[in-house]
Parts: C-alpha cells; structure tokens; sequence
C-alpha cells in the first residue's frame, strides 16, 4: 500500500472532527488547524505525520516512545507511518494535539469551536498516561501553545 493511501483515511478523519479546518500544505500535504492554530500536518512525501506541542508535551511523548523529535523544530514531534497498523498510532497523536489546543482555548471560543467534546472522556477513550493527561488537561492559556507552522 503507497503512503499516500495509508495517509489518506487520516485527512478524512481528521477533517471530520469539530472546528478543525484542512489545508493544503505542499503539493500533497495537509496541515490541520484548530480556531486557527496548527494541530498537525501530513507529509505523504515524507511518510510522516507532523505536530506542534509544548516542549513538555514533545519531552513526555518522546519519553514514552510516541513519537520522535522534529528535526530543525523543537516544540514538534514526528511519527512515521510506516505500515497500516501505524495509521492507528498517528491518528492518536492528531487526537492529543487537538484536545491539547481545544483545552488551550478560552471557554466562549471553545463552546463555539467544538460545544460537544467533553474532553475528559475523550482522554479517557485514548487512554493517555497520567503525565500526558495531566499536561493536556493544565493548557488553559493560548500563551502556553506553540507557534503555528
């Protein structure tokens, strides 16, 4: 299977989810915004799935092996999508990123983007670690994300 097809179902999950928008990034890419701010991107190219976090968040999800460093960018990571199971992986690490920037969000702006999602249950189904639940669940200021792409 190319890693265009295994990137693909990605893009349509992704872009399904509340408040996320999808643009096109390169000549097969796709970067993935929440109000606004980048929550990831997809390198078919590269096989690779790209994602901005706090350095905290970056330093615990290397830790646990979730992902590696972003060459050149130090508040990403990077997971490669080498085979279909890793589509699994990759779409978990998009999930991370876009709770992590909903919670970030102030509350009328989260009400609005995703009224929904309650985020609790949501890191309870991606059965995140006690470090990284608790690093998602203190984002409460867009001060503390990182910048965009």
């Amino acid at each position: 299977m190319k890693v265009q097809q295994r990137l693909d179902p990605i893009v349509r999950r992704v872009r399904a989810w509340p408040g996320v928008s999808v643009e096109p990034r390169g000549s097969t890419g796709a970067e993935f915004s929440l109000a606004g701010t980048a929550i990831g991107a997809v390198r078919p190219d590269a096989g690779v799935i790209d994602v901005p976090l706090t350095r905290e968040l970056r330093d615990q999800l290397l830790t646990e092996g979730k992902a590696d460093r972003y060459p050149g960018r130090p508040d990403w990571v990077t997971f490669r999508v080498r085979t279909p199971e890793d589509v699994k992986d990759g779409l978990w690490l998009l999930r991370l990123a876009y709770l992590y920037n909903l919670v970030a969000l102030p509350d009328d702006a989260r009400a609005r983007v995703a009224p929904a999602v309650r985020i609790g249950d949501r890191l309870d189904r991606l059965n995140a670690s006690p470090e990284l639940r608790s690093l998602v669940e203190r984002a409460t200021s867009a001060s503390s994300r990182p910048s965009g792409s």
